[in-house]
């Protein structure tokens, strides 16, 4: 934080430096330091991972502070170049020990995963004693890691249930309960954080993926401008930018798979719970519409088996959007054809009784 107060001072006594945004970004650093030494106190003490939120902070702000030191050095070399580079090396330092594990230090029980930071989890690190076991013997249930304690049945039931007890509230509206939808309604209520949790991987993974175009054209400019004094750091500049946008589509579209699948197994594990919960509380005389064992199978598979789409149907609006702007820059009027072409592939795919027999 002294370094920032250091930082900021000596932007507001540069003149070339000096910005009404400049010195509102540097006060908005300050506290957002301050708030980080809060925060990484209380994730410290009552989660058994490391704090995801500080280490996406970090990560971001590390990233964008590496472009801000290059250009104060290009620049001039001044004190306030020196004291950025000092901040940022610190922060890197702040980053890596956000990064590592507590299993040291733990007093409870966790699971591997549940002890995994964020790019553990990314990167798939927390799997890896498992497949070196796999590797060298044969595996077994014993040698399985434990269960991540919220994707536990009874966990998942209970939640569920409270979800499902309270749609059949009387004061809630005839839309809410008492439809096709309660059921959907009251699992997306019980697991809406886990479903919230894939939105901005997915997000992320449609940003990297629509700034591959404009780091081609941006890459063509540089080869057709012929070599400089300055082309030479726009070209580090460029091999930055590509490492960037290709490392982030590899682990935004990891985290986004990981979080979208770990909703499917909470909504399974949640549905055949309460199945099975209500179907030993029946009488066995009674006639029931359904079979269980074929809810608790084949149409609970068929559920998970679409919702590994669920996110691509509003993501998809988002990159048909996108990609009709960037078509509308290189062709001008000439993108409404495709524009047309795509709006009556859709109408005709989600009205055709061909396709829906094919789904069915």
């Amino acid at each position: 934080m002294v370094l920032n107060i250091a930082f900021l001072a000596l932007v507001a006594n540069t003149l070339d430096l000096r910005h009404s945004a400049s010195l509102a970004a540097g006060a908005l650093v300050v506290g957002g330091t301050a708030v980080t030494i809060v925060a990484s106190f209380y994730e410290h003490t009552r989660s058994v991972a490391p704090s995801s939120v500080l280490q996406t902070y970090f990560l971001g702000v590390i990233l964008l502070d590496v472009a801000r030191v290059r250009t104060l050095w290009l620049i001039e070399k001044s004190p306030s170049a020196a004291v950025l580079s000092l901040i940022l090396g610190f922060e890197t330092l702040t980053f890596g020990l956000e990064s590592l594990g507590k299993t040291a230090y733990l007093t409870v029980d966790a699971s591997t995963e549940e002890r995994s930071g964020l790019w553990e989890r990314a990167l798939f690190f927390w799997l890896l004693s498992m497949l070196l076991r796999g590797y060298a013997a044969t595996l077994s249930l014993a040698c399985l890691p434990t269960i991540d304690s919220k994707l536990d049945s009874r966990a998942l039931h209970g939640q569920l249930f409270s979800s499902w007890q309270q749609s059949k509230k009387p004061w809630l509206s005839k839309q809410a309960s008492g439809t096709k939808y309660a059921l959907l309604l009251a699992t997306l209520s019980a697991y809406w954080v886990q479903f919230a949790a894939a939105v901005v991987p997915r997000l992320l993974w449609t940003a990297f993926k629509f700034a591959q175009p404009f780091l081609i054209n941006t890459t063509i400019d540089w080869v057709d401008a012929g070599p400089s004094r300055s082309s030479k750091n726009t070209g580090h500049g460029l091999i930055a930018a590509y490492g960037l946008v290709y490392i982030g589509l590899a682990l935004s579209q990891a985290l986004y798979w990981q979080h979208t699948y770990r909703f499917i197994v909470m909504v399974r594990g949640g549905l055949i719970s309460m199945i099975f919960q209500k179907t030993t509380r029946i009488n066995p005389t009674d006639k029931m519409r359904h079979d269980p064992m074929v809810l608790m199978g084949t149409d609970i598979e068929k559920i998970a088996l679409s919702l590994r789409q669920v996110h691509e149907v509003w993501a998809s609006v988002i990159e048909i959007a996108l990609a009709l702007w960037l078509l509308q820059r290189q062709m001008g009027a000439a993108f409404v054809a495709p524009a047309l072409l795509t709006l009556g592939v859709f109408l005709f795919l989600s009205t055709s009784p061909h396709c829906a027999n094919f789904h069915d």
